[in-house]
């Protein structure tokens, strides 16, 4: 509201935490699994904990979905300020997390 964009990253940073610790919990990963490492062992096994999809090509696609965040939205925010965020394009992927919890925690828990 006051006009200070600079810190936007902030917002979008501390929405991937959360966004880190949800799957951490869901997927019963230990503390020091992070990253594209929990991305992972949430979706990426043969037998993940977390499955969004009995089709194959879809829980790949749903893996790399959760690892592109991760690996280029969660990494920019967590390892460099990026003042350049627009309100809208923070908007825009505070969404896309708020998608991505909503597919997690409608995950159906296998290989735990």
């Amino acid at each position: 509201e006051d006009g200070n964009h600079e810190r936007l990253d902030t917002v979008v940073a501390e929405a991937t935490r959360i966004l880190e610790n949800r799957l951490r919990s869901l997927a019963g990963a230990p503390p020091e699994c992070v990253g594209v490492d929990l991305v992972q062992h949430a979706f990426g096994t043969e037998t993940p904990p977390l499955v969004v999809s009995d089709i194959g090509a879809e829980q790949k696609a749903a893996h790399l979905l959760y690892r592109g965040v991760f690996g280029f939205i969660r990494n920019q925010m967590h390892h460099r300020l990026v003042g350049t965020l627009t309100p809208d394009r923070a908007l825009q992927i505070l969404g896309m997390i708020d998608y991505l919890l909503h597919l997690a925690e409608g995950a159906s828990k296998k290989g735990t």
